[in-house]
């Protein structure tokens, strides 16, 4: 059980009674945001649950908990810090969860949101990082995927272009 103990400046931490000073974390965490960090390893499990068990529950909550990392604490897209460390792989994981929605559920508008996040992912990502040749890899299937659906107003990349930038790419996809 985690808790969060705090000790008397009169008693030492070897004299610390665990009853007398004892907060369970739990009825605290309505108060403390959880990280990008945390909801991108959270969301990834629950992704890989849902690959293992199949139950929709799962993968909707991943698709919840990836979102709220790549979103961050912006309150609009404009917002959204893409230059942050790590943002670009955080997109990748949220467009292969919803492209395996778009699987489960073949709702047309998951896939387009799907593509969206894949080809931010994308541009976001160094051109020499593995990570980005997993990401094109990626977008090349949702956008195969998507060629057969009406477009309605959808901008497609170019699939000759981004197979030609995947086999021009240094790092192979892992």
């Amino acid at each position: 059980m985690a808790s969060v103990y705090v000790i008397n400046r009169e008693e030492g931490p070897h004299q610390h009674v665990p009853g007398r000073y004892h907060a369970v974390r739990s009825g605290m965490r309505r108060w403390v945001r959880p990280g990008s960090r945390l909801l991108l390893r959270r969301g990834t499990k629950r992704h890989a649950r849902w690959r293992s068990t199949g139950s929709s529950a799962d993968l909707e909550r991943a698709i919840r908990d990836l979102s709220e990392a790549v979103w961050g604490r912006a309150w609009y897209p404009a917002d959204v810090d893409m230059s942050r460390r790590h943002w670009g792989a955080y997109a990748n994981n949220l467009g292969v969860a919803l492209y395996d929605a778009y699987r489960e559920f073949e709702n047309p508008d998951t896939l387009n949101t799907a593509v969206v996040h894949l080809r931010d992912s994308v541009d976001a990502l160094p051109e020499d990082s593995p990570a980005r040749a997993r990401a094109l890899t990626n977008l090349i299937a949702a956008v195969e995927t998507r060629l057969p659906l009406p477009r309605r107003g959808m901008d497609l990349p170019d699939l000759t272009e981004l197979r030609r930038e995947l086999s021009e790419s240094t790092a192979a996809p892992t």
